[in-house]
């Protein structure tokens, strides 16, 4: 058994050497999220980074006086921006590959959005970015960025983290997102860019509640007998 035992250490040692010489390649994404915060509004979230180290990509600089370029929601042409910028900036842009137009609500027709369909982030809670880009998921160029890429401007820095945030007074169903989670492949690379619909959550059902209440009583009771059974037996 007991050399049974040792060879089984071997081996795991082997594997576990051969996984640390031999790593998987690593793999970015860049998640765009959608939370639902409540049924009149949403937030509009990033986080992960992007492996742009070989990608082949083309300098621009984006114009961010102009207001359809700063932080907000174009559904109209399938844009989502995060800048607080107010100057041209220089920048450079990358294609992917995915479905065009994955956003299926007229936007020009509500409240605070414009006849073209630009929604312009809330002033409050105000908008946060890092790292200022741009994507462009739609069939047509937009304020300069062709259909089917992001830019990015020039200081992000490949592999960084990406943090950025705003506001909507629209619910999910008004943003109308084609499917909970949409993915877009960088040209040339395995990166990723994820669109996600995060909806908001619902009440926990009451019988639900009062299962898991039921369960958790149980559990603790039943921790307590074998804590009592232990003390008795070194009594």
């Amino acid at each position: 058994m007991k050399a049974a035992y040792e060879k089984f250490g071997i081996l795991f040692a082997i594997s576990a050497s051969s996984l640390i010489v031999n790593p998987e390649p690593c793999r970015a994404a860049l998640f765009i999220d959608f939370i639902e915060i409540s049924p009149t509004r949403t937030e509009v979230r990033t986080s992960g980074s992007l492996n742009l180290t070989g990608l082949a990509s083309t300098s621009l600089s984006v114009n961010f006086a102009n207001a359809a370029a700063r932080s907000g929601l174009n559904t109209n042409s399938d844009v989502v921006r995060f800048s607080e910028l107010t100057a041209s900036t220089p920048g450079r842009y990358y294609s992917f590959t995915g479905i065009a137009n994955p956003f299926t609500v007229d936007s020009s027709s509500q409240p605070g959005c414009s006849g073209t369909g630009n929604c312009l982030a809330l002033s409050s809670p105000s908008p946060s970015t890092t790292v200022p880009l741009f994507i462009n998921a739609g069939s047509a160029a937009a304020v300069g960025v062709p259909a089917s890429t992001i830019w990015l401007d020039n200081s992000y820095i490949s592999g960084n983290s990406i943090v950025n945030s705003f506001f909507l007074d629209r619910s999910l169903a008004q943003i109308g997102l084609a499917s909970p989670t949409v993915t877009y492949t960088l040209t040339g690379g395995s990166e990723t860019i994820v669109f996600r619909a995060v909806p908001v959550p619902g009440p926990l059902p009451l019988l639900g509640a009062a299962t898991a209440f039921s369960f958790s009583r149980r559990l603790r009771a039943r921790v307590r007998g074998a804590s009592k059974a232990k003390h008795l037996k070194k009594a």
